[in-house]
């Protein structure tokens, strides 16, 4: 995460991460630490990366349209109750 801050200061078209980690200490270091970059976690990153502050979603094909957009309105509103019951 705190490379990721410093290519950001370094390069300003540096905007954006995809991560399909689900480490929870990677995901909230990058949403704390790299916080100024828009990322986008997987399904089993985003219900934890949403959490600490805004993130997209990086959807794979194994979610269909209505229950992805389910799924990240529910992470949009930190509303883990929900993720967590959609959550495979």
């Amino acid at each position: 995460p705190e490379q990721y801050a410093e290519l950001a200061k370094e390069h300003p078209n540096f905007v954006a991460t995809k991560n399909s980690t689900d480490s929870m200490s990677r995901l909230r270091g990058l949403q704390t630490i790299a916080s100024e970059l828009q990322h986008f976690p997987d399904e089993h990153g985003y219900i934890y990366a949403c959490q600490f502050g805004e993130c997209s979603l990086l959807a794979s094909l194994a979610m269909n349209g209505t229950t992805c957009k389910k799924y990240f309105q529910a992470g949009q509103e930190r509303d883990l109750k929900t993720m967590l019951s959609m959550y495979e």
